[in-house]
């Protein structure tokens, strides 16, 4: 796709109307490779990455150039970015877009683009994928510490995930000098540090849904020779900008509609995914739970029966056909194997430090209580049982006690190996 699309930016620079003058895309210009010239050098001069230079020209060997080769080099200033309080927008990727070509149709850079939607490589996109587009002013979180004052035995705090978005998880990674305890509390949640490394430790930071945009505060507790200081953080949230939808449910099942009853439910699971487990299960991605498309995603608003919008959709739905084998999206202990009201036959595995993903809505329950599961492993088959509207996986991550994205999980990774 990117190579399709960059072929037809090229070809567009020789018109057929005048070979003698190549006009560039708007938010570009044209180098040509002159004797001695390298891309660190042209990064130098043109104030840009080396890797900006390399997915744009599609380049195999960054370390290989020709002289007379033409070059398309940004233009657009990857310079700090002021704050503001403008909200980003949101932006579905079609065919034969490059997240250069987007960030150029909202004139904003491509390393601001690529940070605020956490991509590690800008060439790994795909059709579909929603994007969230900051305005060319807004501040994305700080990714040091420069600007805060660290209490003794602490060295360093980097905001892994510089945007924290509704209904999604970022990663804050504390760098310690000596021994000391850290745990953090944000937005009602506790959070436990997580060995990484050493003298490093991360914080998994869930943002629950409805969290209105702005400034919150995550508050650092550093315990060390016995003495407890506490650090507080302010972060900026987005919205994720999920859609509206309307349910119908049946007759047969108004009475699942009942707020008293999702509340239970809701306070079961909670309770029982704001523990954590200092065992470490599982590291790396996460493996989608069934071999089906998906139908729901994560965040939708909801109504029900044409009533209020006053709910979301908690997990992502996978159109899987009764008795279609589950498989567990992560290793980890089986913390719960019963039937719900609403989530029907239920599994919930425990993955260590506060993470758990549920499997909602099976025919089967193939694990039993306290079991330990392997990653890939089939768990239960899909089905229709609990508040349904037809035959389906219901998959949920919870991290902390907060339901979040589950298919952020399948793309970054959260849990590393110690």
């Amino acid at each position: 796709m990117k190579r399709w699309f960059l072929c037809l930016i090229l070809c567009s620079l020789l018109s057929p109307l005048s070979y003698t003058q190549e006009i560039p895309p708007e938010g570009v210009t044209i180098y040509v490779v002159q004797r001695g010239d390298s891309l660190y050098k042209l990064a130098q001069q043109y104030d840009v990455t080396i890797d900006e230079l390399v997915i744009l020209n599609a380049l195999e060997n960054r370390n290989v150039l020709k002289v007379g080769q033409r070059l398309l080099v940004p233009t657009t200033s990857v310079s700090s970015i002021p704050l503001s309080t403008q909200e980003p927008v949101f932006y579905v990727i079609a065919s034969g877009e490059t997240l250069f070509s987007i960030a150029q149709r909202y004139g904003v850079s491509l390393s601001l683009l690529a940070q605020a939607n956490n991509i590690a490589d800008p060439s790994l996109i795909y059709v579909g994928q929603r994007l969230i587009v900051p305005s060319s002013d807004f501040q994305l979180n700080e990714t040091s510490s420069n600007a805060l004052q660290l209490p003794e035995g602490i060295e360093r705090i980097v905001f892994l995930s510089p945007v924290f978005t509704e209904g999604k998880t970022a990663i804050i990674e504390v760098i310690t000098t000596d021994a000391v305890q850290l745990s953090a509390t944000f937005l009602g949640q506790s959070i436990i540090a997580i060995p990484s490394g050493t003298a490093t430790y991360r914080l998994l930071v869930a943002v629950p849904v409805f969290t209105p945009p702005g400034q919150v505060t995550l508050s650092l507790n550093i315990i060390r020779n016995g003495q407890s200081q506490n650090l507080d953080m302010p972060l900026i949230v987005v919205s994720g900008g999920y859609l509206t939808t309307n349910i119908n449910v049946s007759p047969e099942q108004q009475a699942l509609l009942s707020p008293a009853v999702e509340e239970f439910e809701i306070s079961t699971l909670k309770n029982l995914t704001s523990r954590s487990n200092a065992t470490r299960y599982h590291t790396g991605v996460f493996s989608l739970p069934a071999a089906s498309p998906m139908n729901a995603p994560f965040g939708t608003r909801r109504s029900y029966n044409g009533g209020e919008v006053n709910r979301y959709h908690n997990g992502a739905d996978f159109a899987s056909a009764p008795s279609t084998p589950v498989y567990a999206a992560g290793s980890g202990q089986v913390v719960l194997a019963d039937l719900l009201n609403i989530r029907g036959n239920t599994i919930v595995i425990d993955h260590g430090y506060g993470v758990y993903s549920l499997y909602a809505h099976l025919t089967a329950i193939n694990v039993y209580l306290g079991q330990i599961i392997s990653v890939g492993q089939a768990i239960g088959t899909s089905g229709s049982t609990g508040r349904v509207t037809g035959p389906h996986l219901h998959w949920e991550m919870w991290v902390n006690g907060i339901a979040v994205d589950p298919i952020q999980w399948t793309q970054s990774t959260f849990l590393t190996s110690e």
